[in-house]
């Protein structure tokens, strides 16, 4: 299963097969105590991982790891006792999600900040411009969740900015503005975001935040320079995807930064057109 932000319960953490050795049984109280911010049984299993010689960065059988665990829920006090019990700030989980990235994704800046101090960004440190399987990063899952403070941590230490996931083709500023977090989209642009990459259906951060209704965010990526005339792959300019959804105050502002009401998508529809087929008189 791969990880999502939060996804994690208690029925996932079942034992799915136990080494004979009883490891699995130590890893599975581990990342049950890291999950619940035990103090008491996260010690007393890291302390039976030490006697028996079982490496805390090990993932359980069902993929789970302690420190994402951790770091998803943000048990901030959990995680420093991990990281001084010797788990790694770089532990990655299923599908080579990283700590730091779970710690983004649920906005848990204070576990992400540990990941990244001086004292424990060793050779073992967070990296954040990691990517899990999908090209995920730390800062494309602070953006998609709208938690400002993780991206501008990350993006102070170095994240980068443009980086796409492998498949989608969305970047950082793509997912902050389709989904409105017009503080993310803010923190992107400030950073040198590239105004009008596009993803795999060739629609831009302007397309995405039009097509959903984001006006705040629609101004600012018209006042900061943004083509309004850029199509998707249909031909589709962002005026065309705000009309057809009845989105009148993003239509207002990109109508004002200069975008054309009688551009034809490939199929020859105008805005106009949309909003009409779509019975949107206003």
């Amino acid at each position: 299963m791969e990880f999502e932000a939060g996804t994690y319960n208690d029925d996932d953490l079942s034992d799915d097969s136990v080494c004979d050795d009883g490891a699995e049984d130590l890893l599975q109280s581990l990342v049950r105590a890291a999950l619940s911010g035990d103090l008491q049984r996260c010690t007393a299993a890291l302390e039976g991982c030490a006697s028996r010689g079982v490496d805390p960065n090990r993932l359980t059988n069902n993929g789970r790891s302690c420190l994402l665990t951790s770091c998803q829920a943000g048990h901030v006090a959990i995680v420093a006792l991990l990281m001084q019990h010797g788990v790694r700030a770089s532990a990655c989980g299923w599908n080579n999600t990283s700590a730091l990235q779970a710690a983004c994704g649920e906005g848990h800046t204070e576990c992400a900040l540990l990941l990244l101090s001086p004292e424990n960004n060793n050779t073992h440190g967070a990296v954040v411009t990691d990517a899990d399987g999908s090209g995920m990063t730390a800062l494309l899952s602070a953006c998609a969740g709208g938690h400002a403070a993780c991206a501008a941590l990350v993006l102070e230490r170095g994240a980068a900015v443009d980086h796409a996931t492998r498949h989608g083709l969305e970047t950082s500023l793509h997912a902050a503005s389709s989904r409105g977090h017009v503080d993310c989209v803010a923190l992107c642009l400030k950073h040198g975001a590239s105004l009008d990459l596009a993803n795999q259906r060739g629609s831009t951060a302007l397309h995405l935040a039009s097509g959903a209704g984001h006006a705040e965010v629609v101004s600012l990526l018209c006042r900061s320079g943004v083509s309004v005339s850029a199509v998707d792959e249909r031909g589709k300019t962002a005026l065309h995807m705000a009309a057809r959804t009845g989105r009148c105050a993003a239509c207002r502002s990109l109508v004002e930064a200069g975008a054309r009401c009688e551009a034809e998508c490939a199929l020859g529809a105008t805005p106009l057109l949309e909003a009409v087929e779509h019975g949107l008189s206003e």
